[in-house]
Parts: C-alpha cells; structure tokens; sequence
C-alpha cells in the first residue's frame, strides 16, 4: 500500500522544481524582454545597437 503511494509523490516532488524554475526563468526572459524593448523604444535605437 505504501510502495503505491510512494511513487506518484517522488514523481511530483522531483517534477516541482524543474517545473517552478522553468516557470520562473520563462517570466523573468519574458520581463527582461520587455524592459529591453522598451528601453531600446525610449532611446530610439534599433534594438541590435543596445
């Protein structure tokens, strides 16, 4: 019985981090996307110049 549930548990538990950190650093590119376009738009430049 406890051989069942130990499984689906270690499975989550190792899926979790690489889930939350593949969360986190596709929102953080995302902000700091976004903040070098704006960045670039402010200055006027093309982006391949920044």
């Amino acid at each position: 019985m406890h051989c069942f549930h130990v499984r689906p548990l270690l499975f989550l538990t190792a899926s979790l981090p690489a889930f939350s950190f593949y969360t986190l650093s596709s929102i953080t590119t995302k902000v700091r996307l976004e903040m070098f376009q704006e960045r670039a738009a402010c200055a006027g430049l093309h982006p391949f110049f920044l």
